[in-house]
């Protein structure tokens, strides 16, 4: 038996280490007032959705998101780890104009499936599918057919989950 359920698949808004051009992974930031702002108006858009339940990665960026997606609505919110963006370890917290230099960086963004993180102790892409799946997973499993879900995680997770395979 199939079941139905319906996806509302938000990224973080805009933090200060996006505003500096550093990468984040699994390093974190406050969102800005602008990262504010667009959670709350795509709370507003959303603002209709009967949400059974809301899920962000444990990323404090995410879960601030959600919260102002979801503002005063009684919408239960829960963590996975799973929704997580890749770690791209020692490279956290670096600014991106540098590491655009480094030969495994540029296979990072140009050969994704050629990049097997060695220089920096990070997380491959079929890492973080496999990661990204089993959670998205787990969330199917809970819920019954009909519900909304909003989830609330981050660029390279969302990409992954939305690639076609």
């Amino acid at each position: 038996m199939s079941k139905q359920l319906t996806f509302y698949f938000i990224r973080h808004g805009r933090t200060q280490w996006n505003e500096q051009g550093l990468l984040q992974g699994s390093g974190n930031s406050p969102l800005t007032e602008q990262g504010i702002a667009g959670a709350q108006k795509t709370g507003a858009v959303l603002q209709q959705v009967e949400f059974t339940a809301a899920y962000s990665s444990i990323l404090q960026r995410a879960i601030d998101t959600a919260g102002h997606i979801i503002g005063q609505r009684p919408i239960p919110l829960f963590q996975h780890c799973g929704l997580n963006e890749q770690s791209f370890g020692s490279w956290e917290g670096m600014q991106i104009a540098d590491l655009r230099k480094l030969t495994e960086f540029k296979q990072l963004t140009n050969d994704p499936a050629a990049y097997k993180a060695l220089s920096n102790g990070g997380e491959t892409f079929e890492q973080l599918a496999v990661r990204a799946m089993a959670a998205l997973y787990d969330i199917i499993k809970i819920h019954q057919s009909g519900a909304n879900i909003l989830v609330v995680s981050h660029g390279h997770t969302l990409r992954l989950l939305f690639y076609p395979y």
